[in-house]
Parts: C-alpha cells; structure tokens; sequence
C-alpha cells in the first residue's frame, strides 16, 4: 500500500502515514480522533469541511455527538496556537463547518528535495527558519525508516506523584471489543500503580470519564491528580496497536505521547512498555523491586489472555450473575494456559464477595478459593489481587485475623493504589471491632476510588456499625443519588433507617434493595428484622416464609433467618442460626460483633461464645 504524504504548513509537519504532527522536531501529542479530524481538515484544505463529513470520516459508525467534534476542534485550535500572532488555521463557518486556512505544502515520496525550497521561503518570516528546515529533513528521514514516534516535550515543570489512566478508546469499529479495549485499561492501571510513590486513581473512578468530555484539567481538579493519561487500542484480527499520550493535567501540557504496535501475542509486553515509558516519563524513583516487576518479560497465550480480559469485565460489575461468568471466563483462561495465574486470583476474588452477600455456602468454595490461590501464589507471588483474595479468605473461612492482616498489608505493599485491598482491608478491621483503623482504611480506599459505588457504601456501612448513624445516612444518601439503580446502597440506608427507628423509610429502602438484588436473602432478613423490631409481627412472618421458599430451591445464609427472629425478640432461634452461619462459614456472620441488629443479643453468654468460636471474643 502506498504511504500517504507529508503536510507541511505554518511551523508544523503533518505524517499523515505514521499520523504524527510535529512543530519543529518535537512531537506534538493529540488524541487519535484529533489527529484523524486534523487530516480529513488539511487533506481539504481551503474548501470548507461540513460537520456531518467530519463525523462520517472520523467517528465511521459509532453514533457520537456534536460535542465529540467540537472537543476535537478545540484540542487542535490549542495545539496549533490559533490565535497566536494572529495566526488562524481552523475558521468556524457559521451552519456548515470547518475551513483549514493556512497555504499547505504537500511533500510526496521523492520530491522531498523539490518541496524543501517553497518551504523554505514559506518559513523565512520565521525566527527559527534556520533550525526548523533541519529539523525538518532529520524528522522526514527519521519518519521514512519508521524510527520516531514520540518525544518528551521540554516543558515539564510540576513534579508529578498522582495520575489517573483514562479508559481507553476502543478505535476496533466492533462494540464487542469494549471488554478488550477495558481490560488492557484495568491491567495498564495495575502495572503503573506497582510504583509506591505514584497514586494511581483505580478502575472504577476513572471509568467514570469514559466518553466523557471533560477537559484534563476538569478531570484533573476533580480526582486531585496531577497527570492524566489517555488514548486508544485498536484489534483488527491479530494486530494490535496502542496509543498513549501524557498531559500536565492542571496545566493542560502534553508531555509525551507514543504508539505500540505488534501481534495479540504482544500486547502485554505492550502494555509493560507502555507503563514503563510513563514511570519513565514522569521521572519517578524505583526501588530496586519495582524495576525488576516492570522489566520482568510476561509471555501469556493470546487466547487465554482473551479470555482472562472477558473475566475481568464481568468481575468489575460484581452482581451475581456477572461474577458467575467471570469464573467461567478465568476457567476457559486457565485451561487454555495452566501457567497464567492472573485467571486464579480472579476465581477467588469472584467468590469473596458470592460469599460476602451470602449466594453460596463458605464451606463449598473454600477448598475451591484455596487451591486457586495457592496456585496463582505459586506461579506469581507478586499479585497483590492474590494476596487481597487471601486475605479475605483467611477472613471468612479461616477466621485467622492475624493472618488475613499479614496478607492485606502483604497486597498493599505490592500495590499501594489497589483500592480493592484497602476496601477489604478495611472490612476485617471492621469485623474485629477496630472501627476507627477501618474507617480510616475505608477512606483510603475512597480517595484511590472516589466514584466506587461499592465503596461509598461501605463507608457508610462503617460509619453505621459505628454508630454514626447521621454521617453514615448523609453519605449513603449521596451513593443513592450518584445511581438510583445500585442497590448495595439502598441495603444500607435501610439498616440505618431502622435504627434511627424511621421505619417506613428503612423500609422503602430495604424493599427497592430486594427488588433490584432480586431476591437476595441476607437483605431480606433486613426486612424482616426491621418489620419485626417495629411491631409488625406479621410482616415478619411474611419474610420467614419466603426465605424457607427461597431455601427449598438455592442456598440460603442462616443470618438472615438470625436477623428476622432477633427482630421479632426471639433470641434462641436467632443464636441458633447465627450457629449454623458459623459453621457453614458466611462472610456476613464475621460482621457481628459490630452490628446493630443484633444488640439485644450481647447479654447472652451464648452470644459471646459464638464470638469465641470466630476469635472475636473481648
């Protein structure tokens, strides 16, 4: 296929092959869709560009907005410095579109010699004329032999210690790669954040900005972060081809910009070359350990690989249904390659939290989430998601607090911005009645991940078995609002109602829970105790009857039995079930001697004897 020419015009040089524009011998970093705009505008230059040809010509079929365009063309206006000496190269044409005004040279292959002559006249006016014409036949021979793609401007000034890796965008033109383009944004996340002394922003906050058309600096000012990192993947059969830009993010700077190109097979070692780049970049400090974890060669099936991002899709949406299929994807995964021990660690993170809202029996999966671990342990024990994963299993099942600490501070060290960690940390801590140091985890675990949904919650869910019942209702309430349609809020804000003893808010919130978990029993019994604690016996009774239906087809937690009859002041039948929870193993059950509903059982000694069994007794 014949090369596409160069565009020369003003101080700058356009590589419409490589789709690089430069000013003078520097790189100047666009997004892929400026980049793209910025060809379609040159390549017609003088003649005016409508907007509905623009959209057509660099979105194709994606369905996007005028915004998308006119975000593009703002980028550009400040990229090319219109304005600037009263130099304009993009004019508005009012109702039709776009106009690129600036004389363009146009340099075909061979005629480099023929075409630097008009461009040097054209640059006389120029201070840099002499530097600029050098430049620029070192940057086209450079260009020719495929060997510059990218360069650190010169202007970095703010030292850089927070960034945040915006999703990236999914340039395959197939929607079914979304889990693709996702998953090399989750793992390029995780690889930049083994570095200590950067905070990375995690996963579910900075996909909160996909699509977005906030401006670096917006972004930037709302996650307190000083650099942002954007850009694009593109799969078309087995090419894959990366792309990446840095941006001083308060002051809106491009520092550096590269693109990564090679075979599925290649694209962890891409993704490594990426993170080493920006560590590099942003002149960060290694210790010694962390240049040896981002130098170290990964060789993973492209296959298994695939199937592993497929898994981590479903993972990140942590309903029941998801989680299922993300143990079936990291199965195919490890099937196709025995020796990735990414795919392990997911089995077990994916039945933590099936276990954490009770849909199966701990006792079940315990020897499953023990020999996943100890094989992803085996393989790599560098994973901080294994060593998080075990910690909570040695939470749940083992009910080993000093060991489930060991390996939570284990995953933190590995990865200090795995808010993951903090969060789960912070939830053991709860269970040991250590409120403030979980609280204070949690927090930390709310600054990696300010938009985690999940994580909102269970900071109100700590500050409620604190017994900070109007902080934790004021930040439950602000979940709410962020998505009506999560329902782990709703359970929250309910148990907080019913103790502030507003019933009938406790329960419209605990019944909008069990509508969108669609049936889960542990939010039932919530219900159900709250009926019970308000004297509404027979709604109550009404809840017991579902859940003994509900038991009759699937797995049901005892807790929830335990909290329906500690609510109706039964207190046998409930110690009875907190025993069973016990033996079966729950999540939930760890979390007693912390929760509010069970007050009025404390008193009995049987009570603290089931603390006893758990090692959580005074």
């Amino acid at each position: 296929m014949a090369e596409r020419p160069f565009y020369v015009f003003g101080p700058f040089h356009l590589d419409a092959t490589g789709r690089l524009l430069l000013r003078g011998h520097e790189p100047v970093p666009l997004p892929p869709k400026a980049i793209d705009t910025l060809l379609v505008l040159v390549e017609n230059a003088g003649t005016v560009v409508s907007k509905e040809h623009l959209l057509k010509q660099v979105w194709q079929d994606a369905f996007v907005e005028d915004g998308s365009l006119t975000r593009a063309i703002s980028v550009l206006r400040k990229a090319l410095g219109d304005g600037e000496d009263g130099q304009e190269f993009i004019a508005t044409i009012s109702r039709r579109g776009y106009r690129f005004t600036a004389p363009v040279t146009v340099v075909e292959d061979g005629t480099v010699e023929t075409a630097i002559q008009p461009l040097r006249k054209r640059l006389a006016p120029w201070i840099w004329v002499g530097s600029a014409i050098a430049a620029l036949l070192a940057v086209i021979v450079l260009v020719k032999i495929g060997g510059l793609r990218s360069r650190l401007s010169d202007y970095q000034h703010v030292p850089i210690r927070s960034i945040v890796i915006l999703p990236l965008a999914n340039l395959s033109g197939d929607p079914a790669q979304e889990y693709f383009a996702d998953g090399m944004t989750d793992e390029l996340i995780t690889e930049i954040a083994q570095v200590g002394s950067l905070r990375v922003i995690s996963r579910t906050s900075a996909m909160h900005y996909k699509g977005t058309a906030k401006t670096a600096p917006e972004i930037a000012s709302e996650l307190n972060v000083d650099s942002v990192l954007e850009g694009s993947v593109a799969r078309s059969g087995d090419h894959v081809r990366i792309t990446a830009q840095l941006i001083e993010a308060r002051a809106d700077k491009h520092l550096w910009a590269n693109s990564y190109e090679g075979e599925s097979k290649d694209a962890l070692e891409m993704q490594d070359a990426v993170a080493r780049d920006v560590v590099k970049q942003i002149r960060l400090r290694l210790t010694t350990h962390e240049q040896e974890r981002l130098s170290r060669p990964r060789s993973v099936d492209p296959a298994a690989h695939d199937a592993y991002l497929k898994g981590l899709f479903y993972w990140n949406k942590r309903d029941r249904m998801s989680l299922e299929k993300a143990i079936s994807y990291f199965n195919q995964a490890i099937a196709i390659d025995p020796n990735y021990a990414l795919p392990y660690a997911g089995i077990a993170q994916s039945y933590v939290p099936l276990t954490y809202f009770g849909y199966v029996r701990g006792n079940d999966i315990r020897p499953k989430v023990a020999a996943a671990l100890s094989r992803a342990l085996d393989l790599d024990d560098s994973l901080a998601e294994a060593h998080t994963a075990l910690g909570s299993a040695k939470h749940f099942y083992e009910h080993d607090w000093a060991g489930a600490e060991r390996e939570f501070k284990r995953a933190i060290e590995l990865n200090p911005s795995y808010a993951t960690a903090h969060q789960w940390y912070a939830q053991m801590l709860g269970a040991e009645g250590r409120g403030d140091e979980a609280l204070a985890e949690h927090k930390r675990a709310l600054a990696l991940d300010p938009f985690s949904l999940i994580i909102i919650s269970g900071t109100g869910n700590r500050l409620y078995r604190l017994r900070r019942y109007q902080e934790a209702a004021t930040s439950l309430r602000d979940a709410v609002e962020m998505n009506t349609n999560f329902p782990t809020p709703h359970w929250n804000l309910g148990l907080v109602y019913a103790q502030q003893k507003d019933f009938p808010a406790a329960v419209k919130e605990l019944q909008e829970a069990d509508t969108l978990f669609q049936g889960n029993a542990l939010v039932l019994g919530a219900l159900g105790y709250t009926y019970g604690t308000s004297g509404n016996t027979l709604g109550a009774k009404s809840i017991l009857l579902r859940l003994e239906n509900q038991a009759r087809q699937q797995y049901v937690d005892p807790e929830a039995f335990a909290l329906v009859y500690a609510g109706l002041g039964n207190k046998d039948s409930a110690l009875e079930w907190l025993q069973k929870a016990i033996d079966d193993r729950q999540g939930w059950v760890t979390f007693i001697k912390t929760e509010p509903m069970l007050d009025n059982l404390r008193s009995d000694p049987r009570f603290e004897e089931l603390l006893g069994r758990m090692g959580l007794a005074k």
